[in-house]
């Protein structure tokens, strides 16, 4: 089994701008990671996964995910991918991609394109196994990413609705959370601000629109919801996160 890992590959993972990290694949323990992987999981530094198996840190984000009042379903889900990628991997000695989305440890909703690769030892057996991660959570409209923080948060649909809004950076604009449904309201108008689009789109009378959309200036700061929908339209066309 190799322990050692060439010096070469260590500076190839230091060097990527995403998350990666490599396992012994028949314990499952952590050899090597970079910075952004720690990072992403809650760990100050690599180091600390050292002491760790992918078990371990599954169980560490059971009980996050349990404070974070997200679904473990969900969680669960994401665990099993994982198993039987890296299983894959070891019975086929072939490379796999496969695409994920799980809460990290501050709450946010990650949709993560994964990429695992065999590491042979001499004889040609898979000795370990290399991940790699691509973020491509910015690529779900507000639509689609809202409906994931729905569905990871079930219980707590505040917790979402704020959870949301707080990846956007956009909590400062508001005095008060809209509901989930002047959120929806919000989303669509993102889309077409009529409020006979809006009505089409949720299944509700255009009067009810309008009620939701002055509900959002009473919640917001400066009560300027144009304001709002511009900054929102920055981050559809494809600009990532809203700036403020």
């Amino acid at each position: 089994m190799m322990h050692t890992l060439p010096k070469s590959l260590k500076t190839f993972i230091m060097g990527l701008p995403f998350a990666s990290h490599i396992i012994n694949i028949q314990t499952g323990k952590y050899l090597f990671s970079n910075k952004e992987y720690a990072k992403h999981q809650g760990f100050k530094q690599p180091v600390e996964l050292l002491k760790m198996t992918v078990d371990d840190l599954f169980r560490k984000r059971q009980k996050i995910i349990a404070e974070l009042t997200g679904s473990p379903y969900l969680e669960a889900e994401y665990k099993i991918r994982i198993h039987y990628a890296n299983q894959y991997v070891h019975e086929e000695n072939k490379s796999i991609h496969l695409t994920a989305h799980y809460l990290s440890p501050d709450g946010f909703i990650c949709l993560r394109k994964f990429t695992k690769l065999p590491i042979f030892q001499d004889n040609e057996a898979v000795s370990s196994l290399l991940t790699y991660e691509n973020d491509i959570t910015d690529r779900l409209s507000l639509i689609e990413l809202y409906r994931l923080y729905r569905n990871h948060y079930p219980k707590n649909g505040t917790k979402a609705i704020s959870s949301f809004l707080c990846y956007l950076t956009l909590i400062p604009y508001f005095n008060v959370l809209p509901t989930q449904q002047e959120l929806m309201t919000l989303l669509q108008m993102t889309i077409n601000d009529a409020s006979k689009y809006v009505a089409a789109q949720l299944g509700i009378h255009m009067r009810t629109v309008d009620g939701y959309k002055q509900r959002l200036r009473s919640k917001l700061h400066d009560g300027s919801l144009d304001k709002l929908l511009i900054v929102l339209r920055i981050y559809t066309s494809g600009c990532g996160k809203c700036i403020l």
